[in-house]
């Protein structure tokens, strides 16, 4: 759940710092990286974990 909300806050961070920098394709990347680093985070997480139960 706060993977989801992180990921939601930094989306609109990201759309804040695309709209400061008046280009709609920066606005774009700039929200879809505040998008995705929280899951890809937790997934890293996940990974990391499962590798050392297998040990």
């Amino acid at each position: 759940m706060i993977a989801v909300i992180l990921s939601i806050i930094l989306c609109f961070i990201g759309a804040f710092i695309g709209g400061i920098c008046n280009s709609d394709l920066y606005m774009l990347i700039f929200a879809l990286l505040g998008m995705l680093i929280p899951p890809i985070y937790l997934l890293e997480k996940i990974y990391i974990l499962l590798q050392s139960k297998n040990k």
